[in-house]
């Protein structure tokens, strides 16, 4: 009978019976001696995961903060304006909302709306018992007019010709399939069918209405009978207006227009007003200093948050653990460069701006480089020099020539340009910091002039005609602080080589890759250890096994021998 052999051998047992040894504890003692660098390594792969964890909530708040400071970076985000309406009559409702939609500026302006645009209706003067009916008309033809098909005059003459009429027939039998008809169809009118009756006595009829306001949507209905038994049916589809469509009028300073819809947006620039009602008041619009005080706000959170997580990461107490990103100089380095650009002033401004810090429009920083807004000092500042505090935030250009923009990597200064020829004879721009003698040559494209990658004027571009030789200015670049946060906060936190943040974690990533490799390797070697140590003690028992049968062997022999003879054998043992 064939054995079949098992697929691998049975772990070495130590059973310390003979030795009466506990041989296992003590090879798994001297294993775990051996685990010693192992655990030292999973304890840095530990401090490696905080680490990494730290990194990720620090890179969530500065992407926070790059949010907030999306709201102050711009010049567009410092226009937006808020209106109002008052009517005419005391309590009286309003007519009109308003909306800003672009650029809008300040101003009160007298508004009047005569009638609101309207739909085109009809509806059938014939009641049928059921949708299913037949409507006893053999077509139905419905034409869009457009409005006035005559060609309108102006002071100049005949004006712009009117569009035409859209004329389309249907045939369809039934009620519900013309009103399917009519919904299917491209003319922009909306057929139903309405019970005017009641559950016991129903009068079906059909409601026209057009999609859009205005008096262009107007539309006429006609029908040609069919025929019954007794002549032309008397019960064919039939239509009359109900309501007919107009253009809205409005007033605005005593300015009489109309538009065909009840959302106006090209009246009043930057400003989308919605119709409501018929009535005369007032419009004002005004800054929205309140919004602009509240993205202040939200962006000092923001920044707040920012300093407490990276204060309490880099914080020392006497007999108290430390944080993870403890003494760390990537962390120390992005704290001290956002509170530089914070509390420090903002180059570059016009003498004539008003404003050169944050402190001096109520946004002060403490000795924890928290910051803290004062609404009410901000909004006197908003409402005295609203441009000086924009400058603040935004970045801008102003002097000799047109700026077109500049970024956070634009360093803020007085800038002097000059215009020189080249080897060619050919003009080109250049520009210098004031109080260095480093011109730095631009870029030209057409009448456009970006500044040299990497240099102070990285990210600058402005606009000048007809330049020459021998020509020169100045140039007041300034870079608010919004913008500088904005650029900083996007640069730590980029996924790419040069994202500070983003270079930590694949450092970190290495050297737990590095140590996961040498624990896989001292693993490999504890293993084997523990095996040799293993097999050591089961043949050291196997040994004393043997010399204990031996001994016992010997001692069964001597024991049947006679006494006198086995001290003999004793004597000759020894």
């Amino acid at each position: 009978m064939a054995v079949t052999p098992t697929s691998s051998a049975a772990p070495i047992q130590i059973t310390g019976l003979v030795s009466g040894l506990d041989s296992a504890s003590i090879v798994q003692k001297l294993v775990e001696l051996e685990k010693a660098p192992v655990v030292s390594l999973q304890n840095k792969q530990a401090a490696i995961a905080d680490q990494v964890s730290a990194w990720q909530t620090f890179n969530t708040k500065l992407l926070a903060l790059n949010t907030a400071t999306h709201n102050l970076n711009t010049n567009q985000k410092f226009r937006g304006t808020t209106g109002s309406f008052t009517n005419d009559v005391p309590g009286g409702a309003s007519i009109v909302n308003t909306t800003t939609i672009g650029n809008a500026g300040s101003g009160t302006y007298s508004f009047a709306v005569g009638h609101l645009a309207t739909q085109h209706k009809m509806q059938s003067t014939t009641g049928y018992s059921s949708p299913n009916d037949s409507t006893g008309a053999n077509s139905v033809t419905i034409t869009l007019t457009r409005g006035s098909t005559v060609q309108t005059q102006n002071g100049l003459g005949a004006g712009a010709p009117a569009q035409p009429g859209i004329t389309q027939t249907f045939t369809q039998g039934t009620l519900q399939d013309l009103s399917n008809a009519i919904n299917s169809s491209t003319l922009g009118i909306t057929a139903s069918i309405v019970n005017g009756g009641t559950t016991d006595a129903p009068s079906y009829k059909m409601l026209l209405s057009s999609n859009d306001t205005g008096a262009n949507q107007a539309f006429t209905v006609s029908s040609v009978a069919g025929q019954n038994g007794l002549g032309t049916n008397a019960n064919a589809l039939s239509f009359s207006t109900t309501q007919t469509a107009q253009d809205a009028a409005i007033t605005l300073d005593g300015l009489a227009v109309s538009r065909s819809s009840n959302t106006v947006n090209d009246l009043l620039p930057g400003v989308s007003l919605s119709l409501t009602g018929t009535g005369s008041g007032k419009i004002m619009l005004a800054s929205d200093n309140a919004g602009i005080v509240k993205n202040v706000q939200d962006f000092a959170t923001a920044y707040n948050d920012v300093m407490d997580y990276s204060r309490t990461q880099l914080a020392y107490t006497k007999g108290q653990s430390t944080k993870p990103l403890f003494g760390n100089s990537t962390l120390v380095n992005i704290q001290q460069s956002l509170s530089s650009i914070v509390s420090g002033p903002v180059g570059g401004l016009p003498v004539n701006n008003g404003y050169a810090s944050l402190s001096q429009v109520g946004v002060t920083t403490d000795v924890n480089n928290h910051l803290s807004v004062d609404t009410g000092l901000l909004t006197q500042a908003l409402n005295a020099n609203a441009t000086g505090v924009r400058r603040l935030f935004t970045a801008n250009a102003q002097g000799t020539y047109t700026s077109i923009i500049a970024t956070g990597a634009t360093t803020s200064a007085v800038y002097d340009t000059q215009v020189v020829n080249d080897s060619n004879g050919s003009p080109v721009m250049q520009m210098r910091r004031q109080g260095t003698s480093n011109w730095l040559t631009m870029t030209q494209t057409g009448n456009t002039f970006d500044g040299p990658a990497g240099s102070d004027l990285a990210g600058f571009a402005m606009q000048a005609n007809n330049i020459k030789a021998g020509d020169t200015g100045t140039m007041n670049v300034s870079v608010g602080i919004a913008e500088q946060l904005s650029y900083r906060t996007g640069f730590y936190t980029e996924y790419s080589a040069q994202g500070a943040i983003y270079n930590q974690q694949q450092s970190l990533d290495k050297r737990n890759t590095d140590y996961q490799g040498q624990i896989d390797t001292l693993n490999m070697r504890i293993k084997k250890k523990s095996d040799d140590l293993t097999a050591k003690y089961a043949r050291l028992e196997s040994v004393l096994a043997t010399l204990k049968g031996q001994s016992n062997y010997l001692s069964q022999q001597l024991s049947t021998l006679p006494t006198t003879m086995q001290g003999r054998v004793v004597q000759r043992l020894r």
